[in-house]
């Protein structure tokens, strides 16, 4: 088990996530670690890929993934704190290919076949900025918006919780 060091509060995560954003108001609070990014050149470092509570006006952490993708989310069975973090680990899985995000040069895209995550290196360290949904009726237009080449694939898979 590869983040067996972290633990954070169980029936936090259990919350649902209206009611943790209430509870929780410190953007920079960090949930849980959803990912391990790899090395892939000189602007993007491995680290850790974490879930911070974030804000929707700073345009990122679950705060913005909420907000924009709640009804998207609830159709899928996600409503705690704890199905949306082990959702974003389904996504971020092993040989899951890593895309440039082009307008930010620390940034990236994580894209399975059920969306993608978009990241950026904050430190050394990721943060799961926000989340696009991808449907049979409306796949992710990856090759158009982020190019066709992947700069490297998750190595790690991280575990759910």
């Amino acid at each position: 088990m590869i983040y067996a060091h972290y633990r954070t509060n169980g029936s936090l995560l259990d919350l649902p996530i209206e009611e943790y954003l209430k509870r929780v108001t410190n953007p920079k609070t960090p949930i849980y670690i959803v990912g391990k990014f790899p090395p892939t050149n000189e602007t993007l470092v491995a680290g850790d890929i974490w879930l911070y509570r974030g804000k929707h006006t700073w345009k990122f952490g679950l705060d913005h993934i909420w907000e924009g993708r709640k009804l998207e989310l609830k159709k899928r069975g996600v409503y705690t704190v704890k199905e949306l973090v082990n959702f974003l680990i389904l996504l971020i899985n092993k040989r899951t290919p890593i895309y440039p995000e082009p307008k930010h040069t620390k940034a990236a895209i994580i894209k399975s076949s059920k969306g993608a995550v978009i990241v950026e290196n904050i430190a050394d360290d990721y943060s799961a900025v926000t989340l696009l949904l991808a449907t049979p009726a409306s796949p992710l237009p990856v090759q158009r918006r982020w190019g066709n080449k992947p700069l490297n694939t998750i190595k790690t898979d991280c575990k759910i919780i």
